[in-house]
């Protein structure tokens, strides 16, 4: 399922969007299929994340990986299999789509090949 096909305009307006997507992977770990296409994705700002305080309460990692430029797709990905690399070997599988240009560079296309290469 695609995390966020479960998002509710509640969650949207509460600022609750991170939160519900590592929800979901929880939900049914072990197992978690990752896709990448282009783009690393949508760079939430520290000031988005204190509008909900479960989520720090919960998933304290985040806020220094957010300060280092973590997308949501990474948040999700760390949190599906690179916190626990070790849980996740057997029932975790990521897809990566083939670039249409790959010499193409931009500094979101680097983080998403810096990220593809953590998954490796």
């Amino acid at each position: 399922m695609d995390l966020r096909w479960e998002l509710t305009d509640e969650d949207i307006a509460l600022g609750q969007v991170i939160r519900t997507c590592l929800e979901e992977i929880d939900r049914y770990r072990p197992y978690f299929i990752g896709i990448t296409g282009d783009r690393f994705g949508y760079l939430p700002q520290l000031h988005e994340i204190y509008g909900d305080p479960l989520l720090l309460e919960r998933y304290p990692w985040i806020e220094p990986v957010l300060a280092e430029g973590a997308s949501i797709l990474d948040l999700e990905f760390r949190h599906a299999a690179l916190n626990n690399p070790d849980a996740a070997r057997d029932s975790v599988a990521f897809f990566f789509r083939r670039a249409e240009d790959p010499d193409a560079t931009s500094p979101e296309l680097e983080r998403l090949r810096s990220l593809q290469h953590r998954l490796r």
